[in-house]
Formats: structure tokens, sequence, C-alpha cells
């Protein structure tokens, strides 16, 4: 790859819970070379609610102080990877990022779910934050959902004309999750707590160690979804499930839907994959209700970020998205519903499948494209319709 030591690339960093992931890019939005690594914050044994949960970032770099491991362990891969590529010059780097994230002294820093506290240091605020990098001009550095929400913002911006301020991504995957463009605080979507929802029907959440919670993200994601359906055998087994679909019934009112005890799911082979294709041919009746309950909660807060931040289009993507397309035509359905002829809104609100090829991959990039370059890596992102 010595042919391009001379060129002059972009750069970006996509940190996770699991993988560390690199792409080098072309000014024109073309990837030259891409590697990941693991995750400092990838959990090696046990569970991150164990405060001495080890982590990857525990087998390495013995010798450095804990607070400072994983700027180093990302300038070491960081150099390691531009290495490998064969790079010349670096335009600017933009970081994607599992987390709060923020700029302190000159520090970029964050804090989220899967990254353990004692890899942070604390200020004089007693606020945590662990350090990633020192800021410098050409860095930009955001939490991962409003990075790829700043990487959609640039397609409906060059191709729709839609100010990327006015749009908003939706992760709707494993887990759940939300950005908008040039937003730089964590927009915790997931953690909206859902109101009535059965006290049956909470679920542990990565919110709170001592109790279980009703946060949306535990009805909608792709864990969720498993978790509510387990629950819901769960009762149905103990003779509850007539009690709790009468309490669940406001969050699905106004729809016809097969009985919730009809049903051939068994706990054992329970996943989102399979309740969702159940769900898709109303095949059976307490897949169609997940699957149900999964919309009506998404369209609440959808819904209720677009009056927020002032939306006029989001787009919604990650696995359960992808594979469900007629699950995002329910969220939008009841959507629409929910917002009628808002004064508020500028009409229409459009909630669809993200037209973008995997806004997260192009996230960390994004934040670094000049304005000027939208239309260009607009084409590029484009998603292919099948």
């Amino acid at each position: 790859m010595n042919n391009i030591r001379n060129k002059r690339f972009l750069l970006g960093l996509d940190l996770g819970g699991t993988k560390l992931a690199y792409v080098l890019a072309t000014a024109k939005g073309d990837f030259v070379y891409q590697k990941t690594y693991p995750s400092p914050y990838r959990i090696m044994s046990g569970t991150l609610e164990q405060e001495e949960t080890p982590v990857y970032i525990d087998t390495i770099l013995h010798d450095i102080p804990l607070e400072k491991r994983v700027a180093r362990y990302l300038s070491e891969t960081e150099a390691d990877f531009l290495d490998k590529a064969g790079a010349g010059p670096i335009l600017a780097k933009g970081m994607s990022l599992c987390g709060k994230t923020w700029v302190k002294d000159g520090k970029i820093m964050m804090i989220g779910g899967n990254t353990p506290v004692r890899l942070a240091e604390q200020d004089k605020d007693g606020r945590y934050g662990i350090v990633v990098g020192s800021m410098q001009e050409q860095v930009v550095a955001a939490n991962d959902g409003n990075a790829a929400a700043t990487a959609q913002g640039m397609y409906y911006q060059a191709v729709n004309e839609i100010p990327a301020r006015e749009t908003g991504y939706i992760i709707l995957g494993t887990g759940f999750g939300f950005g908008v463009p040039g937003y730089f605080a964590t927009t915790e979507i997931g953690h909206i707590p859902v109101p009535l929802m059965p006290e049956a029907l909470w679920q542990p959440c990565g919110c709170n160690k001592r109790r279980s919670t009703p946060c949306a993200e535990n009805y909608v994601s792709g864990r969720g979804i498993a978790a509510t359906c387990e629950r819901l055998l769960s009762l149905q087994s103990r003779g509850l499930l007539g009690e709790i679909e009468k309490q669940l019934a406001w969050l699905v009112s106004g729809e016809a839907h097969p009985d919730i005890e009809k049903t051939t799911l068994k706990p054992a082979e329970i996943s989102a994959e399979m309740v969702m294709k159940h769900a898709k041919n109303s095949s059976d009746g307490m897949a169609v209700r997940v699957a149900a309950l999964a919309a009506h909660v998404t369209a609440y807060c959808v819904v209720a970020v677009a009056y927020q931040f002032g939306l006029q289009r989001i787009g919604i993507g990650e696995t359960v998205a992808m594979a469900n397309p007629w699950h995002v035509d329910a969220i939008a359905r009841i959507a629409a519903g929910l917002v009628g002829d808002s004064t508020i809104l500028k009409p229409p609100l459009t909630i669809e499948l993200t037209p973008v090829n995997d806004p997260g991959q192009y996230g960390a990039l994004s934040l670094v494209v000049p304005e000027s370059d939208y239309e260009l890596w607009a084409g590029k992102m484009r998603r292919i319709k099948v």
C-alpha cells in the first residue's frame, strides 16, 4: 500500500463495548483500509456490575496507571493501523464513542454503560470520565448515536434538502438509542420510562444496579423483545397472563390482535428474530402482541424526541429495523396517529427505514466531512434497496 503514502486521508475511529474499529477514507468518501481490534472495554469474564470485572485493557499495559490505559491503547492501536495501512498525512480524525462524550481541559472524555469507572479519572467537581485522547484542531468526537445521526443527516441534507439539524437517527438493534447531527450530549432515549407498564414486566437494566425498571429499551430492543416474550411465557405458565393482558390493553388500544394465549413459542427457543418472524405473518398471538408493544413504545419515544428537537425526518436503522421493515412501517403509522395535525412540528413528520447503508460505519468519518462534500458522500452512503 506504499502507493498511498503521500496521499491525505480522513481517519474514523469507532469505539464500542466489544470492538474498536478503524477506517481510512479518501476525502471523496472511498474506504481505503479497515481493521478492528478488541475494545479496551470488552468483558473477559463475569459481568460489568461486578466492580473488578476483568476487561481487555486489564490484560495489557500493566505498567500504565488505570486512568491512562485507554488513551495509551488507542494511541498504540491507531499507530499500528496507520502503519499497516501505509497511510500518509491525516487531514482529520472523527471519533465515535460508546457513551457520554465531552472535552475537559483539553482532554476528550467519555463514560458509558460499558465503561468501568475504575478506568476513569475524577475531576475537581467529582465527575468521572475516561480519557480517550487529547483535543486537537482536526479531531472531533461524539457519542456513537449522534455520530451515526450526523452521517444520516449528511444524506438527508444533500438528497432531500432537509437541514441536517432537523433529522434524527434511531438505533433499533440489540439496544435502543437515538442521536441528532451536531448534538454532543448523550440522548438516552432507551431509558425513558414507559408509564403504567405492569410491574411484572419490568426488567433489569444497565441504568440501575439495584432494581428492575420499565425503561423503553426493555421492550423495543432485540434484547428487550426476547426478554419480554420470555417474561410473558413465564406469566402464562403461572396462570397470570390474563391480568397482565388487561393492564397492557391501553398500550395497544384501538387495534385487533390474535389471542395472546395462543402461542407455540417455547422459552428455550426465544430470540428477537424468532419473535419477529412469527409476528410478521400473524401466526402467533403472543409474538404479535410483543411486536405491537415494541412498536407502540418506540413510536411514543420517537414522537417525544421529535417534539423535543424539532425534527421533521427520522431514520431507523440497525439489526431489528433492517430485518423487519414492516415493523418500521408500524412504528411510523402509530407515530402519525399520535402527531395528528400538529401545529408545532413541521408537517409531515416522516419516520422511515434509514436510507443510509450502515450509518454506524460512516458515523465517525461524518464528523469531519466538510459540508461542501455532503453530496459526494451521500452517493457513497446510499442504501441499495432490495
